[in-house]
């Protein structure tokens, strides 16, 4: 409800004879009125529906199945595989019963039902798997072939030390031999100056010795005294020099 006021609306005025009586009084006043509205929003209607379909009509489920059987590259006695590529893989058919098995699994997955004409077929076929013996026979190679080479890296660290150690014993065999033959020939030598110097004394032959022959001499008449006196000091002095050596 709304309350406002409204102006006479003002024009050329009537001729005086034409005016009713007390409409001048009313020329320069204005009317009140009251007005009152109502307004309604009206939404837009809205229809729900519920729609229930009947559900599929499955009238059959056919299932087929391939299932491959055991195959390995045929092995030698020793177990090895026989890496021949002439020699075709054992191949290990699925017996009757395997096969039923897997059927029965593959049935009870799909909700076998007969009277609808459902269908399952599983066969036992043997896939063709030409690459993987190929990639087989190559893996077993390379390890193989890593294998003759770690053993024949063992071999030749095992000889490198053997010909150390027995070029090391030939050397000190060498050695040794070499000092015997020394000694020998000095002993040799020894032996022929002293059988020259007793020729000469028992002809009386005065031979002058220099100081080194006359110690040498003179030590050797020593031991062989100390040898006829004490013989059981002198072996275990020649045994200690002998283990020594």
């Amino acid at each position: 409800m709304s309350r406002a006021t409204a102006g006479i609306p003002k024009g050329r005025p009537a001729p005086k004879g034409n005016k009713p009586p007390g409409y001048k009084a009313s020329d320069d006043q204005f009317a009140k009125y009251d007005k009152e509205e109502n307004i309604r929003n009206h939404a837009v209607n809205k229809s729900m529906k519920k729609i229930q379909r009947d559900p599929f009509d499955v009238t059959g489920v056919s299932v087929a199945i391939a299932i491959d059987g055991f195959q390995d590259l045929p092995r030698m006695p020793d177990g090895d595989y026989d890496l021949d590529p002439t020699k075709k893989p054992v191949q290990v058919s699925l017996t009757p019963d395997e096969l039923k098995q897997a059927e029965n699994i593959v049935k009870k997955s799909i909700n076998y039902n007969a009277a609808r004409g459902d269908q399952v077929a599983v066969e036992n076929i043997m896939f063709d798997r030409t690459k993987d013996w190929n990639r087989v026979r190559e893996e077993f190679q390379r390890k193989e072939q890593l294998k003759r080479i770690l053993l024949a890296s063992l071999i030749g660290v095992f000889a490198l030390f053997l010909g150390m150690v027995l070029f090391r014993a030939i050397n000190k065999e060498l050695a040794r031999r070499r000092r015997l033959r020394e000694e020998q020939l000095a002993l040799e030598q020894q032996r022929m100056r002293e059988a020259a110097l007793r020729a000469a004394e028992d002809e009386g032959i005065d031979v002058e010795l220099s100081l080194e022959e006359k110690a040498r001499l003179e030590l050797q008449t020593n031991a062989v005294s100390l040898a006829r006196e004490r013989p059981d000091d002198v072996a275990q002095l020649l045994r200690t020099w002998l283990a020594e050596e």
